[in-house]
């Protein structure tokens, strides 16, 4: 989760703001690419070598992104005369304060959905591929595990080509780039969540849930659209701060929250209605729904949207 708000961090500091949506829907989706061959590879390696040799290829690809910062990614923004003695606590209570201090422009209702929807994702991904295996395994799929790992990297490809593609579609179709399109991907990309959540809660058949893929494909450009969304609503002074503030706030909150999906998975089981926490899952996604839509309230008004509105194509809609 880390790493991840720091590269969103890094991309967003070297990018015009009006181009960052579309920058990191390029970026992202090799992030996505190295999920899924990690996907495909693990269980061959596994199966092949033994399970320390999964881990041993995980630490080596880890040592090579290291080695790949330190040699070849230039810091940006020149470091405050304090952050040698900041410490890790002082940082994330100034990231706090941004989101429960200052509250200039009304961002903290349209900051908060953003911290919801990361916490709710975050849960979800972490049990996921557990949860859906286990789903897998059971009638009516009765998938082996060759077979499921297809089915992850499907969706994997379907999202990253969702990133890649979907972004750009959208924005063409909504016809501008500003905090409001970022928002309105957002929107899509999670209801295109709900519908692969209940497609996969009800489906009595192989068929039926390979019906999901193509929804991840929509579901895509919501990453880039989230990262886009902050580094528009917090300024790269306090970015830093902000993103270990959040980060701190999804380790702790996701993994209670995953044992909670976990738990009610194997209840759910022995009461014969297996789809429960995919169904639990696709409301609090709702709920991100109605978050997103309520921070949107009042863009049109805004200063910054109507400088931004400036720079776009055309007006926008509002979904």
């Amino acid at each position: 989760m880390s790493f991840i708000g720091t590269v969103t961090n890094y991309i967003t500091d070297v990018t015009p703001a009006e181009e960052r949506t579309a920058t990191l829907s390029t970026v992202f989706p090799f992030m996505g690419i190295g999920a899924m061959v990690g996907t495909l590879s693990a269980g061959f390696l596994e199966s092949t070598f033994g399970f320390q040799v999964v881990l041993l290829f995980s630490f080596c690809a880890e040592l090579i992104a290291l080695l790949f910062v330190a040699f070849f990614v230039k810091d940006v923004l020149p470091p405050k005369k304090d952050d040698q003695t900041k410490s890790i606590l002082s940082e994330i209570k100034s990231g706090a304060s941004v989101l429960f201090q200052d509250n200039t422009k009304g961002n903290r209702k349209r900051l908060l959905p953003l911290v919801f929807s990361d916490v709710v994702n975050m849960a979800f991904i972490m049990c996921e591929g557990s949860l859906m295996m286990l789903y897998t395994n059971r009638p009516p799929f009765n998938w082996t595990s060759n077979a499921f790992g297809f089915y992850a990297a499907a969706k994997q490809v379907a999202g990253v080509l969702g990133q890649v593609f979907g972004t750009g579609i959208i924005i063409k179709f909504i016809g501008t780039q500003n905090v409001q399109t970022d928002f309105t991907i957002l929107q899509i990309g999670v209801s295109m969540n709900i519908v692969v959540a209940l497609i996969t809660a009800f489906s009595n058949s192989s068929v039926m849930l390979l019906l999901a893929i193509p929804f991840c494909f929509l579901a895509g450009p919501a990453q880039s659209a989230g990262g886009s969304l902050t580094s528009k609503l917090v300024s790269s002074d306090k970015k830093g701060s902000y993103t270990a503030f959040t980060s701190f706030i999804t380790t702790f909150l996701a993994p209670m929250i995953s044992s909670f999906y976990n738990q009610l998975y194997s209840s759910s089981v022995t009461s014969g209605i297996p789809g429960l926490v995919f169904i639990i899952h696709a409301s609090a996604l709702m709920a991100v729904v109605l978050l997103l839509r309520f921070g949107k309230q009042g863009l049109e008004d805004d200063e910054t949207y109507k400088q931004e509105q400036g720079k776009g194509k055309g007006k926008g809609k509002v979904i």
